[in-house]
């Protein structure tokens, strides 16, 4: 029977990341993608097989409810995939799909876990872990984001569940200029939650003419605080993992995070202070280093020497681990997902 998915989404920043590549790598395997969800700009280039339906999934049911029914008729005797990354979203939806499609399959994505949670968190989590029962697949995005759900919400432990980490597309060419100056950068939104603070600290703390800091993130005007450090705004892939050395990823927790593979997939290795399922997809002393979420500045300021020492044994293994997590490598594991 042919299949095709439909995306339902109101997503941002990693998920919306994941989101785009699937469906980058759907219309490589020649599936029919019909996506609701905001103008996505991760999404702004035609693809031959994608139908794009514009609306706020979250706060336009009615306006969703109308796409799905013209959906409905259109590919009646059809597999339809239902991918639905959003807790919220899953649940407004759920009984609606089971009930009104007869050839359908629901999959929820878990992509991180809560940071702050609130009363309406907790329900949502709550709701969303007794319905993931009657999905025909939940997947999680590491170990981490598995075990933190199954602990605070154990009804996910009976949920037909897997884990897939994040997967990217590897460039088809890398060009680095040679400077002398080590190259060190922040990659990420600019939110308390992702420790730019931390990554200031460790710039200010190493200093130096040896070393150059650069933020790439969704702001630029906080350049003329910190005189070693320039702040660039967000550019593409190629602009940042062209021109930097090595990443730092200073946030408290990272479930599986884009920049890491983006890096290593340009052959930049990562230095981290993170807890969580970041830990999954950095071999320690190989592509990257792991210190704790404590450490001290000298001891980060040391192994940053380390890295810089040995660079180039840091970057050809970043590029070997890269390959792990390629969308053409695990395409056919993914589609089997579905």
């Amino acid at each position: 029977m042919k299949k095709i998915f439909v995306i339902i989404s109101n997503a941002t920043a990693g998920i919306a990341t994941y989101e785009s590549n699937l469906i980058k790598l759907l219309n490589y395997s020649k599936q029919k993608v019909c996506l609701i969800a905001n103008k996505n700009i991760l999404l702004k280039k035609n693809k031959k097989l994608l139908e794009k339906y514009y609306c706020n999934a979250l706060w336009e049911p009615f306006r969703v409810f109308n796409y799905l029914s013209i959906i409905k008729k259109q590919n009646n005797y059809t597999e339809i995939n239902f991918v639905i990354s959003n807790s919220s979203i899953f649940i407004i939806y759920f009984i609606i799909l089971k009930i009104f499609f007869k050839n359908k399959k629901i999959f929820l994505i878990k992509h991180s876990h809560i940071t702050n949670p609130s009363i309406n968190q907790i329900i949502v989590g709550f709701t969303s872990s007794i319905l993931s029962n009657f999905a025909n697949r939940v997947i999680f995005v590491s170990n981490f984001t598995l075990n933190w759900w199954c602990k605070y919400f154990i009804l996910y432990r009976f949920a037909n569940k897997l884990v897939i980490h994040n997967f990217i597309y590897l460039p088809k060419k890398v060009i680095k200029k040679k400077i002398n100056t080590f190259r060190i950068a922040f990659v990420g939104r600019l939110d308390k939650e992702k420790g730019l603070n931390k990554f200031i600290e460790i710039a200010k703390y190493i200093g130096g003419n040896k070393y150059k800091f650069s933020v790439y993130g969704n702001k630029k005007s906080q350049s003329q605080y910190y005189k070693n450090i320039k702040f660039y705004g967000w550019k593409e892939k190629k602009q940042i993992y062209n021109n930097i050395d090595l990443l730092i990823v200073t946030s408290p927790i990272e479930n599986c995070p884009f920049n890491v593979l983006e890096a290593k997939s340009y052959g930049v290795p990562t230095l981290t202070t993170s807890r969580g399922g970041i830990k999954e997809i950095i071999k320690n002393n190989e592509d990257g280093i792991l210190v704790d979420t404590n450490a001290k500045l000298d001891l980060i300021k040391n192994k940053i020497i380390c890295i810089k020492k040995k660079h180039k044994f840091f970057s050809r293994n970043s590029y070997q681990n890269a390959k792990k997590f390629d969308a053409f490598f695990l395409k056919k594991k993914i589609l089997k997902l579905f």
